[in-house]
């Protein structure tokens, strides 16, 4: 493609924003033309233009130049804008090969949990669970659970105080205490397990899924009847789940 005269200010624009966005901190000019790699002139000129647009700060102070914060703005809503189930699909899918059993995709709502994406398993199933649009309590499965144990603190005691844990099985965990420290050991290990809590032959696990500003958004699950495996298997395959859901946030803006 032929470059014309505005291509050529956009590209000398976006090589100032690109520097700035590996500076630590911010940076004088002499700098930054260095950095970029071009010429004073050039270089005074469009950081004006960017200046004025709110793309570029500067501090009069310090004579320094930084990121604008219509930049944060624009960055904020294309994170807002993305949508967890279509991007965890190619991670989904990559599980489910490795583990031969369902891969699902759930996020919470309120005292509940909601799955929004599911591969199939490649078992004939004879039960059925975590659907696409199926709502289950938080409480007593692994999804719900994770995604309980890395709300902010403040946040999970305001919702155990309100909480009620009821019983669906005779392995669902009803004792506050109880819940409280399996909440705590989660946060130790990065990841959930629930067995036959919710469904009496089911048990699963799942691991946390955070955006760009580091907060939990969805929960990444693999379930499989109890009758097909172990625990000690299902909980084998923890270390995947972990990497896989640690992708998707990568995908999703997160740094660890």
């Amino acid at each position: 493609m032929t470059d014309t005269p505005q291509r050529d200010v956009l590209n000398k624009s976006v090589a100032l924003m690109d520097a700035l966005s590996r500076a630590e901190g911010a940076v004088r000019f002499v700098d930054l033309v260095k950095s970029a790699g071009l010429p004073k002139s050039t270089s005074h000129r469009l950081l004006a233009s960017l200046v004025r647009e709110g793309l570029v700060s500067f501090d009069e102070r310090t004579q320094k130049y930084s990121l604008g914060l219509k930049l944060m703005t624009w960055a904020s809503r294309t994170w807002n804008n993305i949508d967890v189930a279509n991007v965890a699909v190619e991670e989904m899918e990559l599980l489910h090969a490795q583990v031969g059993e369902q891969v699902s995709l759930a996020v919470r709502d309120g005292m509940n949990v909601v799955y929004v994406r599911a591969t199939d398993s490649n078992q004939k199933l004879n039960i059925t669970a975590s659907q696409i649009g199926d709502r289950e309590a938080a409480h007593c499965t692994a999804v719900g659970k994770v995604m309980l144990a890395f709300l902010p603190d403040a946040v999970l005691q305001e919702f155990l105080g309100t909480i009620e844990l009821h019983r669906f099985t005779e392995h669902t965990i009803t004792a506050p205490e109880l819940f409280s420290a399996q909440l705590s050991k989660i946060k130790q290990t990065g990841f959930a397990y629930s067995d036959r809590e919710q469904h009496d032959l089911i048990r699963g696990i799942a691991a946390p899924i955070y955006d760009f500003e580091g907060r939990v958004i969805a929960a990444l699950n693999v379930w499989a009847p109890v009758f097909r495996v172990e625990a000690d298997t299902l909980l084998g395959w923890a270390d995947p789940l972990m990497h896989a859901a640690a992708r998707i946030s990568q995908k999703m803006g997160h740094s660890a």
